[in-house]
């Protein structure tokens, strides 16, 4: 009877084992922040990736939590904090007592974080962490470039700090800062989500109007965080130098689908219309996004190169993902855009002694498609290849002369840039306290552009390259970092060879003090002066070697100090100093023949970065001083070596704040003001010396929400009426004379604008 009972019992036990599936476990853990402090009424939500129940705690006075009852499986730990950044994380539960750390980073306290879908994986997160713990990494969200400028995204970079604006056209609202630490090689490298660099030849605003980058085709309202790095570029990046500009995107959810619309007009004759939508079904998630801006200025401007008149941009993006197993996912991304925008300029007829005008109007085309695929074998580490392919086409033509229809294209410049990649990171603990992280990959680039105005010439350019990149972080509190990039490179007329490296190491006091220093190098190819410097004519000469890839190498040293009130982080304060070297940067000299001249320079300087949540208000400041001179020169006109050929600032500072004025009333204001510059070149044989008056901006926004869909906006640029852009500058001819030119560039002054947004 008892041996009967007792098999029953066990059959009874195996099926009721059965119907209740496995054992139950437990995910056991601990919130810090980044000095290793505990983190105490943190929100922790743990979801499984299959379904939508959701397990919810706070964190103890200790930073430590616990969740029960947990069948084995996939999950996603999502952690949010006064003060610090959303956290989002795969994590497998798979022992009875599973536990995990989480670390928390500093929030920008500049602006509120809103999280739609899910994440990247977080080992690629993780390690990048680590990577840059002794880096200068400066973010916001995308909500504060909305209110900076809807359409022109970059135009936030103002603000942050080790950003310049050039002279040239570089403060009003169609342009973008394109210099980074006083960097002088031409163009902008970006990247896009985690794709590889972009670094195609920049155009800049030369023909005014938005210029149809990466600045402007992304609508403002798919743009999640902007970022600017300013550390280790050439190992992580391949080609960049002084800064590397990364945009994140938004992206869908099948449990959080999500749609809204923003409509705004300004009173200068331009209108905006966004609108996105995201969401999934299944193991299937997508985000879309567009934009339509339209722009009627009439005699607004008063440009001394190229007024505008009128503007049409219309661009979107189209992101798609399928989670083919559950390690691996798909995903596909699309960006594109077109813009046309007319403008005229003053020719000075000298035989007749009179002014004509010309009317032009330009074409831009740009589009990015990206494709990769990601696989997590476990949950330590993650596999990506993939492929990238961006085109750029600019066309401008004359309208007409003096009011004579001519119909003429004056430059026609079609580009093009094809990638493919593969990359690995991992992040292991090899014993308690020691912690090693590494990332790397390879990548095959082919650059292509023309330029088919009159007489066509065009050059092709290729790079391979391979990289690694290494952290040990010891005790949770000392980095140790290093990094080798190793690269072949096609210039268009011969193959060169080029590495970089990356050292450095930081180190977390107890007061959550962190130190940091690095010493980095870099190369960058000189594509744009190969059009630019006789529109191909001079380079394509014999002897036809090319122009050599610039190098910079880079020291930096800094300090960040995180604030906290009681257990709440509410601020961080960033000083940084750097000293760079460059070489073979293109001379602008001009000798009608195919030798090319080269320039060395030396930028130094000091970044200061702060940022507070202080009850309702979040403001946030920067500043850079900076010192850039040449050092020498291969052309023998070139004898200054105190000035630079790129114009610009010597300091510049950036500010801003976000006011919750009420529950639904939401102010904020940003600015910039730089000091001014000076440029020495030689052009055609001719030294020209520029100056450039100092310059202040200030922008306002408004948001006042009427419930929990549709909220009104309001918006103010150029707070200060600054209207004056113009310059002074001399021409110092080789047979002694001399003549001088006053340029001016006016803006409108003030521009209201407003609108509204809702979210269905």
């Amino acid at each position: 009877m008892n041996r009967f009972v007792l098999c029953s019992t066990g059959v009874f036990l195996l099926f009721a084992t059965a119907l209740m599936g496995e054992t139950r476990r437990a995910l056991r853990g601990t919130v810090q922040d980044p000095g290793g402090g505990s983190v105490p009424g943190a929100a922790v939500r743990l979801s499984h990736e299959d379904t939508r129940s959701a397990y919810r705690t706070k964190t103890g006075h200790d930073g430590s939590f616990s969740i029960e009852g947990l069948l084995p499986g996939p999950y996603v730990l999502e952690v949010t904090a006064g003060g610090f950044r959303y956290y989002r994380a795969n994590v497998r539960v798979a022992t009875e007592q599973q536990s995990v750390t989480v670390w928390l980073s500093l929030a920008p306290v500049s602006s509120t974080i809103t999280v739609h879908g899910d994440e990247p994986a977080d080992v690629r997160a993780e390690v990048e962490a680590d990577y840059t713990a002794n880096k200068s990494v400066t973010s916001a969200e995308g909500e504060r470039s909305l209110d900076y400028n809807p359409v022109a995204n970059y135009d936030l970079l103002r603000v942050m700090p080790g950003v310049m604006s050039p002279a040239y056209g570089g403060k009003d609202r169609f342009s973008v800062p394109s210099s980074f630490r006083g960097s002088a090689s031409w163009g902008t490298v970006e990247t896009v989500d985690e794709y590889p660099a972009i670094s195609i030849t920049a155009v800049s605003a030369e023909d005014g109007g938005y210029t149809a980058g990466f600045s402007s085709i992304i609508p403002g309202l798919a743009l999640r965080k902007l970022s600017l790095a300013t550390g280790g570029l050439g190992v992580t990046y391949g080609q960049a130098s002084g800064g590397v500009v990364r945009s994140t995107l938004k992206h869908g959810s099948a449990g959080q689908p999500f749609t809204s619309v923003r409509l705004e007009g300004s009173g200068i004759g331009e209108g905006i219309a966004m609108a996105e939508t995201g969401g999934g079904i299944g193991k299937f998630d997508y985000y879309v996004a567009g934009q339509s801006v339209t722009g009627e200025y009439g005699d607004a401007y008063a440009t001394y190169a190229r007024p505008i008149q009128d503007l049409r941009l219309y661009s979107g993006l189209v992101k798609a993902g399928y989670r083919m197993s559950p390690g691996g996912r798909l995903e596909g991304l699309f960006i594109g855009g077109d813009e046309r925008h007319s403008f005229f300029q003053d020719s000075l007829l000298a035989a007749e002694n009179r002014t004509v005008r010309r009317d032009y109007h330009t074409d831009k085309e740009n589009y990015f498609a990206a494709v990769r695929y990601d696989y997590r074998p476990s949950d330590d580490i993650v596999f990506g290849a993939g492929m990238t392919h961006n085109r750029f086409h600019e066309n401008r033509i004359e309208d007409t002369a003096d009011g004579v229809p001519t119909e003429v294209s004056r430059r026609n410049r079609p580009q093009w840039a094809t990638r493919g990649f593969t990359n690995l990171s991992l992040r292991r603990e090899l014993r308690p306290g020691l912690v090693y992280s590494g990332s790397g990959g390879g990548d095959v680039t082919w650059d292509r552009f023309r330029d088919i105005t009159t007489t066509p010439v065009g050059f092709s350019f290729r790079e391979q390259g391979i990289y690694w990149r290494n952290t040990a972080t010891v005790g949770g509190r000392l980095s140790l970092i290093g990094g080798v990039r190793a690269s072949l490179i096609d210039n268009g007329f011969r193959d060169l060879t080029r590495s970089s490296y990356d050292i450095g190491a930081a180190y977390v006091l107890p007061t959550h003090t962190r130190l940091k220093i690095s010493r980095s190098t870099g190369y960058k190819l000189n594509k744009p002066f190969y059009l630019w410097w006789g529109n191909g004519r001079y380079i394509d000469r014999a002897p036809r070697r090319g122009l050599e890839p610039s190098g910079t190498g880079t020291w930096e040293a800094g300090v960040e100090q995180n604030v906290h009130a009681g257990t709440r982080l509410c601020g961080v304060v960033r000083a940084t100093w750097f000293d760079t070297r460059e070489t073979r940067l293109p001379n602008f000299g001009d000798t009608r023949t195919g030798a090319a001249w080269y320039d060395d320079a030396r930028a130094r300087g000091v970044e200061w970065w702060t940022e507070w949540r202080l009850g309702r208000v979040r403001p946030f400041a920067s500043f850079t001083r900076l010192w850039n001179a040449r050092t020498g020169s291969t052309n023998p006109l070139s004898t200054n070596v105190d000035l630079r050929f790129t114009p610009l600032p010597n300091s510049a500072a950036g500010f801003g704040a976000q006011v919750d004025a009420t529950p639904r009333l939401l102010l904020g204001f940003m600015g910039f003001r730089d000091s001014g510059a000076i440029q020495e070149q030689v052009v055609n044989d001719s030294i020209v010396v520029s100056r450039f008056r100092s310059f202040s901006k200030v922008n306002a926004t408004a948001s006042y929400a009427l419930n929990a869909r549709l909220s009104l906006l309001g918006r103010i640029e150029n707070l200060l009426n600054r209207r004056d852009l113009g310059y002074s500058r001399t021409v110092l001819n080789p047979d002694g004379s001399s003549r001088h030119i006053s340029g001016t560039q006016r803006d409108p002054g003030i521009i209201f604008g407003g609108g509204l947004q809702y979210r269905f």
